[in-house]
């Protein structure tokens, strides 16, 4: 997107990892496995700062817990930087939010119904009562380091540094073992094949 629009700037709006864990946990993905969440939410950011590195003046990151606090000031600071002007309208999204929604379906609507009411503060952290310890140090383990580098301290001190270290050994040998499986027997997937196409009646060409 960068190449093909050569005067566009991106906005990041980066979340806390483990708040942005929590809330696709709640909505199920990957089976509410939080190593997998956490691993899928490292390469999305990793993915965007790769990017950014090549493109580093049209490229910015917010924070998500700092539009909720200051919406009207991080908003200003956006526009700033995308070179547009500010509109107080910024801040009265929910009638547009209504309107979409009501033309959407049930999924959309689950996704994002909580647009529709008001701003609130306490859902940025609200990770710390809903997740539990241990899913806390496996998402720590996964992507503790891409979270400290976005700017958000480890609620696990550096003692559980040998650890994290087990874990992140064990996610990669359940991804191995994942990949394995889907691949074993070798000739399942050729002999299913070759069974659908010998169950097809010939047709001349």
């Amino acid at each position: 997107l960068a190449r093909m629009f050569p005067e566009a700037k991106f906005i990041h709006l980066i979340r806390d990892g483990r708040g942005a864990s929590e809330a696709m946990w709640r909505r199920k993905f990957y089976n509410r496995d939080i190593l997998r969440i956490a691993a899928h939410w490292r390469g999305c950011v990793e993915s965007v700062w790769s990017a950014a590195e090549a493109f580093p003046t049209r490229f910015r990151d917010f924070h998500y817990e700092e539009l909720v606090r200051n919406p009207e000031g991080t908003l200003r600071e956006m526009c700033e930087f995308l070179g547009l002007d500010y509109s107080e309208s910024l801040l009265n999204y929910r009638g547009n939010v209504e309107e979409h929604l009501a033309q959407s379906d049930l999924r959309q609507k689950g996704l994002h119904e909580t647009l529709t009411r008001p701003v609130d503060e306490s859902e940025s952290g609200i990770w710390r009562t809903r997740l539990t310890r241990s899913q806390i140090f496996q998402f720590e383990a996964a992507a503790g380091g891409v979270n400290r580098r976005a700017g958000y301290f480890p609620f696990f001190s550096r003692v559980w540094t040998p650890a994290f270290v087990l874990a992140r050994s064990i996610l990669g040998l359940r991804s191995c073992w994942r990949k394995l499986r889907s691949m074993w027997p070798p000739g399942r997937r050729v002999s299913a094949a070759n069974k659908s196409s010998s169950s097809r009646p010939w047709r001349p060409s």
